[in-house]
């Protein structure tokens, strides 16, 4: 018969086994992409700037991003930068409208690497727009009756002040 006291060392052993195996997975894991602005499938706004895809774990300075047009042609280009497990991509100016697919490479700090890609879509610019009841030729009509509306006015008041 063995003594208690070994059974509890097995246990301690397997627990402290699938500890080291667990902390061992996340650091032997590939970057795996949590969230993305704008996200994939999404429209932007006009005058987009700027593409953050957010990780699960820091990554490398060496990640990149590449954005290309709907022609699958090289896009404008992105500046990637990394903060911890942020990676940006930022253009010199805004994008134009139009259809993207932007790729992405993630290296974790462990080497291992991490790829894709999605689709997104750049608004175009609107101008803005009176609604529908306010027109030039409302303005221009309601600047000259006010116009008509001083000047009767004044002939009135000035007509009212000389002696009859």
């Amino acid at each position: 018969m063995r003594p208690p006291r070994t059974a509890g060392r097995w246990l301690a052993l397997a627990v402290g086994l699938a500890a080291v195996l667990l902390a061992s997975r996340q650091a032997l894991a590939h970057a795996e992409l949590l969230r993305a602005e704008p996200a994939p499938g999404a429209t932007a706004p006009a005058g987009l700037s700027e593409v953050r895809l957010i990780f699960d774990q820091a990554i490398s300075p060496a990640s990149s991003l590449s954005l290309f047009t709907g022609e699958f042609s090289p896009g404008p280009t992105l500046a990637a930068s990394v903060d911890g497990a942020v990676l940006v991509g930022r253009s010199a100016s805004p994008l134009p409208a139009g259809a993207y697919t932007l790729q992405w490479t993630a290296i974790s700090l462990d080497g291992h690497t991490a790829e894709g890609s999605y689709q997104i879509a750049v608004a175009a610019a609107t101008t803005a727009r009176w609604p529908g009841w306010v027109r030039a030729g409302a303005w221009v009509t309601a600047g000259l009756a006010l116009i008509v509306a001083i000047v009767a006015i004044n002939l009135i008041l000035r007509r009212r002040g000389r002696p009859a």
